[in-house]
């Protein structure tokens, strides 16, 4: 399975040390392995532990997160598609969601904020230089549509579903 970066990485120029100190696959080619990239920046291997591991708690609670939301918006579905509608509950509903939302762009700052914590200022700004050449200048999270779903698909090894495929420029 292939680790995908976080938003919350993503959002701070980290998006390339995210996906490659948390790679478990060979890398494809033309991506730089852990270990190049870990050089390149100068990461210590304190540095890429503690990444790892802020990685791994926010991916965590964003799955749950996410869940709940998935439900919250079920839930929302039904009761706006009831015989009767009943207006406070869907006031409830959408209150819900708004706070899960809130809570979803807190978690993602605080990742990045610890984030930029662990490194010097020239090492973020290496991983901005290497987020920019990697994505090839594109924005590093999809257009939204309705219900928070990506209408693009993400090159490869970006996102947060293991199924995207890469974009094909043409």
């Amino acid at each position: 399975m292939r680790v995908k970066v976080l938003a919350a990485i993503a959002g701070a120029g980290l998006a390339l040390t995210g996906a490659a100190l948390m790679a478990q696959e060979p890398r494809p080619a033309g991506r730089p392995n852990r270990a190049a990239l870990q050089a390149e920046i100068g990461l210590s291997d304190e540095q890429v532990a503690a990444i790892r591991k802020i990685h791994l708690q926010e991916r965590k609670t964003a799955i749950r997160r996410n869940a709940d939301m998935r439900v919250a918006r079920l839930e929302l579905q039904e009761l706006m598609g009831a015989a009767t509608v009943d207006e406070a509950a869907i006031a409830a509903h959408v209150k819900t969601l708004s706070e899960l939302h809130a809570a979803s762009l807190k978690a993602r700052i605080d990742s990045q904020l610890a984030i930029r914590r662990l490194v010097t200022p020239e090492q973020f700004q290496k991983m901005q230089q290497l987020r920019h050449q990697w994505m090839g200048g594109q924005d590093a999270r999809p257009a939204r549509g309705p219900m928070g779903r990506g209408h693009g698909r993400m090159p490869s090894g970006v996102g947060t579903d293991d199924e995207q495929e890469p974009v094909d420029p043409a």
